[in-house]
């Protein structure tokens, strides 16, 4: 049972160890709050932080018995950071909310560019609806302004219409019509994610036993996406003057009725012998860029002194670590990390001029600290 003589006897263990620290008033927090609010400066302990106290009056309490038998330490810290930004203030150039570089669609009404009052780095696509199995879907499709019209039964292209296994596109509600019909075009594009993240942080654990210490350091991004258009173009241009190669994810594409799939039929050159599905925005390649990395993982062992003293050495730690080692993702074949020439998540697209397709590099390390 916890008495007041037990806690004093822990006060007179702990002060062996730790500095005092003072009562310092908060000016700022006291005004903010209306309140008298002072600060206990814990962060000048040797330790940076009050935690000391607890850990060192329980070994003292140890006995030799369970000294003997090691202690494991164990710490841990997590950051999040919160960044939100929003459009205040544009020029007035007589649109709702001074929208620029929008799109205008057929009632009237604009979407995209940057408007008063919204997030920036937008990023905008086609959604799909379903993919086509039927001659007599591929016949009531909307007309598509951007597809070719090819259709492998009769080997002829008319602009507009679709063929089995083509995307059917998502209309969008008030834009134009042509004769009457809905149909598909720029206007039919819907808000599919951010380019900016709205957290970052990371998650910081620090194991200790005897001789040996574990560190493993994950970081995070939260709530952006990226426009995974290096995948993209696996799917849309791979014979003709831009030549790249395939990817498993090709097999996956639709060839008969009752594939479940989130990827139209394939076609060797799809921006000039398709129908351009892949050749296009849209959420196919519009992929969540959450993601969990372990960044750092150092494991090290100290010698002991019995045999670095023979050495006539002080102190030897080896150490291997590991950086950058895996991520958990959505995106696919390229680093979730958006890092471009002009700083962290500038570019919706991995295909942008300053987008680097190369991931951070993954390293493994080896390294002995001789202290003498």
């Amino acid at each position: 049972m916890l008495t007041l003589e037990s806690f004093e006897q822990a006060a007179e263990i702990v002060k062996q160890v730790t500095q005092e620290t003072k009562l310092i008033k908060s000016s700022y927090f006291s005004d903010l709050t209306g309140n008298k609010v002072y600060l206990k400066p814990e962060n000048m302990q040797r330790t940076g932080a009050y935690k000391v106290r607890g850990a060192y009056y329980k070994i003292s309490t140890l006995t030799e018995e369970e000294r003997a038998k090691g202690l494991i330490a164990a710490s841990a810290g997590i950051t999040y950071n919160f960044n939100m930004n929003k459009v205040l203030k544009l020029p007035d150039n007589g649109n709702v909310r001074n929208r620029m570089d929008g799109i205008t669609i057929g009632d009237g009404s604009q979407f995209g560019g940057i408007a008063e009052g919204e997030r920036m780095g937008r990023i905008y696509g086609y959604k799909v609806d379903h993919i086509i199995e039927t001659q007599a879907d591929a016949d009531a499709a909307m007309y598509d302004a951007s597809s070719r019209g090819y259709r492998r039964s009769d080997r002829r292209q008319i602009a507009g219409r679709k063929d089995i296994g083509d995307y059917e596109w998502v209309n969008r509600a008030g834009s134009t019509q042509r004769d009457g019909r809905d149909i598909i075009n720029e206007e039919d594009q819907f808000l599919l994610g951010y380019a900016t993240p709205h957290s970052t942080g990371g998650i910081g654990n620090t194991f200790r036993y005897r001789n040996w210490s574990l560190n493993i350091y994950m970081d995070y991004a939260l709530g952006h996406s990226i426009q995974n258009e290096m995948q993209m173009r696996y799917f849309m241009a791979t014979m003709g003057n831009c030549n790249w190669n395939l990817v498993n994810d090709v097999k996956q594409c639709w060839s008969q009725p009752g594939d479940k799939t989130k990827y139209a039929r394939f076609t060797a050159n799809d921006p000039d012998w398709g129908n351009r599905n892949f050749s296009r925005m849209s959420d196919v390649f519009v992929e969540k860029g959450d993601y969990l990395c372990i960044r750092d993982i150092s494991l090290s062992y100290k010698l002991p002194v019995r045999w670095t003293s023979r050495l006539g050495m002080k102190d030897v730690t080896l150490t291997v670590s590991g950086n950058t080692l895996y991520y958990w993702t959505a995106v696919h074949g390229v680093s979730p990390e958006a890092a471009t020439t002009g700083g962290l998540y500038n570019s919706a697209s991995t295909y942008a001029t300053g987008f680097s397709p190369y991931p951070p590099a993954r390293k493994i390390l080896f390294s002995a600290k001789f202290t003498f």
